[in-house]
Parts: C-alpha cells; structure tokens; sequence
C-alpha cells in the first residue's frame, strides 16, 4: 500500500499496490504527482499517480536494479547497460530518455544518492560523486552520510580513532569535526537539507539499535534509541525545513524526531507497518 499524508489538507489518501513478487529490496522514488515502487529483482514493479491506481512501470523504468531520484523533478536513474560498471540512464516517468547517461565503477558495489540528484559511491577506501563527467572523488574514508548541503565522511587513521569530515559537495570544501566520530555501515544515513546534522542509523555497544544524530557544526552525537526499518536509510526523510526527520521503525511504525533534542514523536495518523519514506515539498514550510 502507498500511503500519502497531506498535513496542510489534514489528508490520508491510501492506494493499493499489486503484490510485490519479490522479499528484496525495494526502490521507493517519489515525483512531483506520482511515485515509482520498484524491486531490485527482475520482478513487476508499479508506477503511482497521485489520485489514481496503481500502473505497471513503462518498460524503461520496469527492468531490474538499483532506481534513485534525478536532479530534476520527475526523472529517475535506472540502469541501461552492463560490462565493466553499469551505465546509468536519466529517464522521465514515462520512460523518456532525458540528459547524458553516467557509469558506475565496476568495484564500486551500490550506490547511494548523492542528495543533488546524482550518486554516490565508495571505491579503494574513498567516498565519490558520480556525474556524467565521470568520477569526482570527495574525501578519503568511509561515506557515512549524504544530503544537498554536507556529506559527512569517517576518516580512520588509528584502530583506535576515527574523525568525521563534512565536506560540502558544492564547492569541495572540509573541515574536520571535533571528538570522535562512530563508525557507520552501508548504506550512509542523511544530512539535513540545511546541513546542520547527520542521521546514521548504528548499534550500541550492547548491539542495540541506534540512531546517531550528529549535529555538523559542533560534532556532538545524540545518541536515539530507536529500531529502524530493516533497510536503513530508505526509512529516513527529512523534513525540507530540516525541523523534523521521519523514521520507520522496525515494527512498522512512523516517527518524527527533533534533531535539537532527540526526542521521538508519534505522528497521531493510524497507518499500516511503514517501510519506506519520502517527503516532497510542495513550496510551503508547513507542507
């Protein structure tokens, strides 16, 4: 089921999605006015208007692998080709080429999006942004977050201690946060659209799950205790004002969480168990 909040209308409007013929990962890439569902396995994936049922994805945007948000509205990164890395192509929700294609690194593994509508991958130890120009590497160490306005990188010159990097993915520039940064897995968490903080799902010392909020500035890590959705970062939004970051839990339920305190709010909507999040703007703060 797709679900779709409208909080300035006070509406939830509910559509029924096909089976899904697959336990896999799931690509959830939300447009302007429709929503794309599509497994990574070579099964039916389906496209969503707002308003009307759900339609099997054009042939284009149909086929297995990895889908993410282009840089503009309505376009969408789906693989077209296959040898040493796979090429990327920009198409539109109906399938329509659209700008130049990129490639992706053959020992690059998955990729994540880089936040502006591109990609990002880590390759031999460094984090990269993938543009139809080619590879731009970013900053040596482990890509543990990205967003617009800051990416956030792990450097680890001692066993013993690791520093983060934020670096902004516009102009290149870094500085090196204060304390000790936490290590994170794949795939990175998010920054805030403002670049302020970092969300990065973890685990505690005790194996706990763990949300680390990493304020960018300061370098302080709030610590939430907080299960998230099996799949990591595709159960993470933030808010485009950067007031909130919504998170799906491991038990289906849907959060909001104050990066400023760290506290976890219910939303007050019944819902289905959630999985995936996306939060599209509609040109009001209140949206």
């Amino acid at each position: 089921m797709l679900i779709r909040i409208q909080w300035a209308a006070g509406r939830v409007t509910r559509t029924t999605i096909p089976a899904l013929q697959s336990t896999g990962p799931v690509f959830f890439v939300v447009g302007p006015h429709q929503a794309i569902i599509r497994p990574l396995d070579l099964v039916p994936g389906y496209l969503v208007p707002d308003d009307q049922p759900a339609r099997t994805l054009p042939a284009a945007l149909g086929t297995a692998g990895q889908a993410f948000p282009g840089p503009g509205p309505g376009q969408v990164w789906v693989p077209s080709g296959s040898g040493a890395g796979t090429v990327m192509s920009l198409v539109t929700t109906s399938g329509a080429r659209t700008g130049p294609p990129i490639r992706l690194p053959a020992a690059a593994g998955y990729a994540v999006p880089d936040g502006r509508g591109y990609l990002a991958v880590e390759r031999n130890g460094a984090a990269y942004d993938v543009r139809s120009g080619g590879l731009r590497r970013v900053a040596a160490g482990t890509l543990t977050a990205t967003g617009p306005s800051a990416w956030l990188v792990v450097q680890c010159p001692s066993a013993r201690h690791c520093a983060g990097v934020v670096v902004n993915p516009a102009t290149g520039t870094r500085r090196i946060l204060p304390g000790e940064a936490a290590r994170a897995g794949w795939p990175p968490g998010i920054t805030s659209p403002d670049g302020n903080y970092a969300a990065v799902p973890g685990y505690g010392p005790d194996q706990a799950a763990i949300l680390h909020l990493i304020n960018l500035s300061t370098g302080s890590d709030r610590r939430v205790a907080i299960a998230l959705a099996p799949q990591g970062s595709p159960g993470l939004a933030w808010s485009p004002d950067s007031r909130w970051l919504f998170a799906a839990t491991q038990d289906g339920a849907l959060r909001s969480i104050d990066p400023r305190t760290g506290q976890v709010h219910g939303l007050g909507v019944p819902l289905p168990p959630v999985t995936y999040l996306a939060v599209r703007s509609t040109g009001s703060p209140a949206s």
